[in-house]
């Protein structure tokens, strides 16, 4: 194989749009950080905020029409990702939840796939509902070990 040929395949490789996170991936990103706010692992949830603020950015980057809700989501992982509390941690998670929650609402393949649950003592002005894979036990990410089952399951 010549040199040039080579080249030219190299380029083409290395060329190529990286294709961008699917809204499944996104939605996995999600699941990782709600355990771990569950489990009152706020350095996990930090980097797990970090890592969707990034795969959110490639993803809106590919599509033509980003949605409020997406939009909301990449807002709120930053948040996350650089909170110093664990008050505002779990406060822009009702944020990037609120977005989730929207997303899954508008899709019924992907809402087959996930439950709803409320947390009816969270702070007012926080959202109290947040995502679990279907058949997932509760694990409240608003408070932790604190209050580890409270909520409520909820129909979409």
């Amino acid at each position: 194989m010549s040199k040039s040929l080579i080249f030219s395949l190299a380029y083409l490789v290395f060329s190529l749009p990286v294709f961008a996170t699917e809204p499944n991936d996104l939605l996995k990103t999600y699941s990782g950080l709600q355990k771990a706010l569950s489990e009152d692992k706020l350095q996990e949830a930090q980097a797990l905020a970090g890592k969707a603020h990034s795969e959110l950015v490639t993803y809106l980057k590919s599509i033509s029409s980003p949605s409020e809700p997406l939009l909301k989501m990449k807002t709120a992982a930053e948040q996350i990702s650089q909170s110093k509390t664990d008050s505002d941690t779990r406060k822009a998670f009702g944020i990037y939840s609120e977005g989730a929650v929207e997303i899954l609402k508008a899709n019924e393949t992907l809402k087959a796939h996930w439950q709803l649950f409320y947390c009816p003592m969270v702070p007012k002005g926080t959202y109290g509902y947040w995502i679990q894979p279907m058949g997932a036990s509760l694990l409240n990410p608003y408070y932790g070990a604190k209050m580890l089952t409270c909520g409520v399951k909820r129909p979409w």
